[in-house]
């Protein structure tokens, strides 16, 4: 079964039989028909149906069925190979058959495979008591359409915080004959691979079938073929419904692959030195010390401050030192310094932004997390959003841009970066969240300090002095060699 959704087609092409395994077209067993896809505002997508193809092979109470007539159709009939099956009532099945875990259980891929033309794979199931089997679709759809000229999409991942392939369950609902997936057992991201590519020079779309559910941590990872990596979070809950085809809850079309980096980064390129370049990591280092593993923080705005997660974003100057993240450092003081105070930067067609030459950053809060903008060297601010008041200098609470989520997209994918004021700890004691941010450097000050970035509403400070065994926050850098 094909399901084209450009054509709006649901499905798959699967070659799980050579030719010579072909059934004799005298053994149809089965009448099978499949459920047509909606798109998001309910209506179905006019004039478009799934069809099945030759090939196509299906698992009914663990025999495999076969396409033997009616390919290219909604309707077709499915024949078995060899001696006739003997299997009782209910009948129980599942398409594709390489997706049947028994006969009410299936495997969700962690990889799917782009199409130009829809989805392959995309899974379906059937309860009957006849040999009349309507099929109904198990997954929605996500749909994201990318442009950006010159660009060439590898693959696509995505996490979030339910399951999103692996081992599933399914429960039907025999009144309403809709089939839903229950996560049974191990499983999580899943990956769009694309081949040598896909051109994204002019609009493409690109779907991936998923479980049904609400989403509140939704991330995606779109790869290119030159290295270049752009990591986006949704900025609100993203709710997949069965048999619909839904969108990303990001403005993803409006993704600047030119402000991508490699993996891990986020936003555009910062000058640190008159000889170096660098991009910033996509958030805040936290640390699991039970688990001994490190990982940035999902958003640029995160906070975990004291939250007992088993999960810290506070490190003393020592072991700030001795974070480990492959290819990425702690920017030195004088790096922190030239930032801030000695770069020349390119906002836009204008030579200064706001009335200010060399715009390097504000202090402005995201969704009402305040912290400190970073301008990238070179940017076009976006028309749609405001300017902030006060440019390379501290700014009043009352004064600061308030920017929504949406705003902020907007300038994350314009290259920004933002530093939350996540505030600092002395031993188990976290303190001053929200009110200020300190961002340790690798240089010392003396045998029991050391330097920071530290500022507030009435300060910014690149050389800030402060002991060593307070926990500050820590935003790695990736030098562009």
């Amino acid at each position: 079964m094909k399901l084209n959704i450009r054509k709006y087609q649901a499905g798959l092409l699967l070659a799980l039989c050579a030719a010579a395994c072909t059934p004799d077209k005298s053994t149809s067993y089965f009448s099978a028909s499949m459920e047509r896809c909606r798109d998001k505002d309910k209506v179905v997508l006019d004039g478009y149906q799934p069809k099945w193809e030759s090939g196509d092979t299906v698992r009914v109470n663990g025999c495999d069925f076969y396409v033997t007539q009616g390919e290219g159709t909604s309707q077709a009939d499915l024949g078995y190979q060899g001696a006739e099956p003997q299997i009782a009532t209910p009948f129980h099945a599942i398409y594709p058959a390489s997706a049947s875990r028994g006969n009410t259980a299936v495997w969700l891929p962690e990889v799917q495979h782009y199409s130009a033309d829809g989805m392959r794979g995309f899974p379906m199931y059937a309860e009957s008591n006849s040999r009349t089997l309507s099929f109904r679709n198990l997954c929605g759809a996500l749909k994201v359409t990318l442009t950006s000229p010159g660009v060439s999409i590898s693959r696509i991942t995505i996490t979030a915080d339910g399951q999103l392939s692996g081992a599933f369950d399914i429960q039907h609902d025999a009144s309403t004959s809709a089939p839903a997936l229950v996560p049974s057992g191990l499983g999580g991201s899943v990956t769009l691979e694309c081949g040598t590519g896909a051109d994204i020079s002019s609009a493409k779309d690109f779907y991936l079938f998923l479980p049904a559910g609400t989403y509140h941590s939704f991330v995606m990872k779109f790869y290119t073929t030159d290295s270049r990596v752009c990591t986006k979070a949704a900025t609100m809950a993203l709710t997949i419904v069965r048999n619909q085809v839904d969108y990303a809850a990001f403005g993803a079309s409006a993704l600047t692959f030119a402000a991508c980096g490699p993996e891990g980064t986020v936003g555009g390129l910062f000058s640190l030195g008159e000889d170096r370049q660098a991009w910033f990591g996509r958030g805040n280092v936290q640390h699991n010390a039970a688990e001994g593993r490190y990982r940035f923080a999902d958003y640029q705005y995160d906070i975990l401050g004291g939250e007992a997660t088993g999960w810290t974003d506070y490190f003393g100057w020592a072991a700030a030192n001795g974070i480990e993240m492959d290819g990425f450092r702690l920017p030195t003081a004088d790096e922190w310094h030239y930032l801030l105070n000695g770069r020349s930067t390119a906002t836009g067609t204008a030579p200064t932004l706001g009335g200010t030459a060399d715009a390097r950053y504000a202090e402005v809060m995201v969704d009402g997390i305040g912290g400190l903008l970073l301008l990238p060297d070179a940017m076009s601010w976006p028309a749609e959003v405001a300017v902030p008041s006060v440019l390379n200098s501290h700014c009043n609470t009352s004064s600061q841009e308030d920017y929504t989520l949406a705003e902020w997209q907007k300038l994350e994918d314009a290259g920004c970066v933002f530093l939350p004021m996540a505030g600092n700890s002395y031993g188990d004691l976290g303190c001053n969240e929200g009110l200020i941010g300190y961002y340790w450097s690798s240089t010392p000050s003396s045998a029991a300090s050391a330097y920071c970035l530290g500022f507030n509403s009435k300060f910014v400070y690149s050389r800030y002095v402060y002991n060593r065994v307070y926990g500050m926050s820590v935003r790695m850098v990736r030098i562009n060699d």
